[in-house]
């Protein structure tokens, strides 16, 4: 979700994200907030799905007194705290993935260990091991 300040001179899509219980006709409440490097303003964006029909509404790009007091109203019914999420990292359900590089004899020379998202299929390299072929 992608944040703009009123400043203007930064659009944030590496937020915090708040994770709101359900109420009565509403389900799948988010907040995303952020503070303005440039003028330290509170930016938030709350969406959340109506149960009845299935929309999704999304109050984008509130700042100052007015997400104050969308986070003031909806600080009882917060349930979890997902940390800011870079887009290099990898999170989720995390799987293994080696791979052999071989010389042009066919021998193994190095083994290289990565990290796979299972939901966003991001790669990390996580370490390569040397193997003497001697």
């Amino acid at each position: 979700m992608k944040i703009k300040c009123k400043c203007g001179k930064t659009n944030f899509a590496n937020a915090k994200v708040l994770d709101l219980c359900d109420i009565k006709d509403f389900t799948n409440r988010k907040i995303y907030y952020i503070f303005c490097p440039n003028c330290g303003e509170f930016n938030i964006t709350m969406s959340e799905k109506r149960i009845s029909d299935g929309t999704v509404y999304i109050n984008s790009d509130l700042s100052g007194d007015d997400a104050f007091k969308i986070l003031m109203n909806e600080r009882k019914r917060i349930i979890g705290v997902i940390p800011q999420m870079f887009a290099n990292n990898i999170s989720g359900w995390v799987y293994g993935h080696n791979v052999e590089i071989k010389n042009k004899k066919g021998k193994v020379t190095k083994i290289r260990q990565y990290a796979k998202g299972l939901d966003t299929g991001k790669t990390k390299l996580l370490k390569t091991i040397e193997i003497n072929t001697k």
